[in-house]
């Protein structure tokens, strides 16, 4: 998700953004109990535009986005912990693969930002 919609919005990004990201695969380390994967990226992707570098900076527009994302995501698959969202995937007839999730998430994102 970060180098889906990331590098669209963001340009050419560090490979240290890939390595930072990678800790929530699967649902935080693959344990598939926590936050999906689609989801946690989504939000990297929206603190890396609109975050704050110094407490003293409005957070807001960051915030008002994560949070509007994060809705969108349970209401399209019904959770946001990795392993819910795969038994979802499984419910639809699709494979237990999350890039359908990563594509659904990708969209919702693009047009959350489009909107802002």
């Amino acid at each position: 998700m970060l180098f889906a919609v990331g590098k669209y919005k963001l340009g050419e990004l560090h490979p240290q953004c890939a390595k930072i990201a990678t800790v929530f695969s699967g649902g935080v380390g693959s344990c598939h109990q926590e936050l999906c994967g689609g989801l946690s990226g989504g939000l990297l992707v929206i603190g890396s535009l609109y975050g704050r570098i110094n407490p003293e900076e409005d957070d807001v527009l960051v915030k008002d986005l994560g949070k509007k994302f994060r809705e969108q995501f349970l209401k399209e698959f019904g959770s946001t912990k990795c392993e819910d969202v795969k038994a979802w995937l499984i419910e639809q007839g699709m494979e237990e693969k999350c890039d359908k999730v990563v594509e659904r998430s990708a969209m919702m994102l693009m047009n959350l930002l489009d909107e802002s």
